[in-house]
């Protein structure tokens, strides 16, 4: 059990550092836009993890690309409605933000998982 906690936490915790890092690389520059991106994360980071490792487990043959990418699509349509209304930077600028920040995380976390 520890492990897996320790494994959600290390995943949240790459997570938010990209993330923050990306957000303030394509401009974001204020404390409350980082700890939106940080306070999304706490949420969203979690149970993803723990459905896609429930799904690994109970049912390994459900695990493909398309079933993350499906995941990963709602994560990312679910972040940009939460940007667009907090951030106040339209739709598509925050559908693109939430994909940016999102695709970078999944890479990161891919690259990481290979060591």
């Amino acid at each position: 059990m520890n492990s897996i906690i320790e494994s959600l936490m290390i995943a949240l915790l790459i997570t938010i550092t990209v993330e923050c890092l990306l957000s303030v690389a394509l401009g974001v520059r204020t404390i409350r836009g980082l700890l939106l991106v940080a306070l999304i994360n706490i949420v969203t980071n979690p149970p993803v993890n723990i459905f896609l490792d429930v799904l690994y487990y109970k049912a390994p043959c459900m695990i493909n690309i398309f079933t993350v990418t499906a995941v990963e699509l709602c994560v990312v349509i679910a972040e940009a409605l939460i940007y667009n209304g907090r951030l106040n930077t339209g739709r598509l600028h925050s559908l693109l933000f939430s994909a940016i920040l999102n695709g970078a995380s999944f890479a990161a976390g891919m690259l990481i998982s290979l060591f």
